[in-house]
């Protein structure tokens, strides 16, 4: 089945969402630990709020209800 989009795509004439700027528009950078299995006993938010730019730091105790995503059991934390 042929795609549709795919001479735009291959001509650099599609807009992708990373393409779009709005004013005012924040952008997201997500922080994973370094370390895959270790049980973290604190998440340090000070640094980043006090760096230039940075609007908000959210962590799992910023997640309202459940806190947990997966497809068949919800098992993941969606934040930490």
């Amino acid at each position: 089945m042929p795609t549709v989009d795919a001479p735009a795509k291959v001509a650099g004439r599609t807009i992708f969402n990373l393409d779009l700027r709005f004013p005012g528009m924040l952008h997201a950078h997500a922080v994973r630990s370094i370390h895959p299995h270790a049980r973290l006993v604190r998440v340090g938010t000070d640094a980043a709020l006090a760096s230039p730019g940075v609007v908000a730091v959210l962590t799992g105790a910023d997640v309202a209800g459940s806190n947990r995503f997966g497809d068949y059991i919800h098992d993941q934390p969606v934040l930490v």
